[in-house]
């Protein structure tokens, strides 16, 4: 008997120092611990569709691809032009994107707060097109995704804002040293001289 008594006393000690949570409590605490609600651009959904697994302030390199028959309306190709140049690169036309994956977190105020991360990718498209003198124009600017399911968006790999903030002048300097439109002058050989300075 004096075993069973010893016993109760110890259980019940037990129960008062470590008493059964109180599941509203529990419940509260979940809802105040809820997980971020994430906001994800057209850019950013691209993005890491094309290479899944890119952290947030890390610079990245793309080619943005116009299959065959796609070719934009800004070209000025002939259709000779096109031909030859659709057999050996295999492409209507094609750019580089280049940009840094950013989030933005805000969170509400109140009893349960909600935090909400913003996801882009904020990159700039750069390619190069023949004018109205045959002459190449390279051109930049922000890249959009617009849904546009014919392009395709090819991941290159990781570069950084200096490699970045070289292909302005790069470029310049490619349009400058080849300023003909030609067989062995066209967007493909300037995507391939872009990708050298961001890889």
């Amino acid at each position: 008997m004096r075993f069973t008594s010893l016993l109760s006393a110890f259980l019940a000690t037990l129960v008062v120092s470590n008493p059964i949570p109180n599941p509203e409590a529990a419940s509260l605490r979940l809802l105040t611990r809820a997980d971020p609600v994430y906001k994800d651009s057209p850019e950013y959904t691209v993005a890491i569709k094309a290479k899944p697994g890119l952290k947030k302030d890390t610079y990245h390199y793309f080619t943005l691809e116009w299959p065959l028959g796609t070719v934009p309306a800004a070209n000025k190709e002939t259709r000779a032009e096109l031909e030859k140049i659709r057999a050996k690169l295999g492409y209507d036309h094609i750019g580089v994107v280049v940009g840094q994956i950013t989030e933005k977190s805000t969170t509400t105020k109140g009893k349960n707060p909600v935090t909400t991360i913003e996801r882009n990718f904020n990159a700039v498209l750069w390619d190069l097109i023949k004018d109205d003198k045959a002459k190449v124009k390279e051109r930049f600017k922000n890249w959009l995704n617009k849904g546009e399911d014919a392009q395709k968006l090819v991941y290159g790999g990781v570069t950084s804002a200096t490699k970045i903030g070289k292909v302005k002048k790069g470029a310049k300097d490619y349009t400058d040293a080849n300023p003909d439109y030609k067989d062995t002058v066209n967007c493909g050989t300037f995507k391939d001289a872009i990708v050298a300075i961001v890889k």
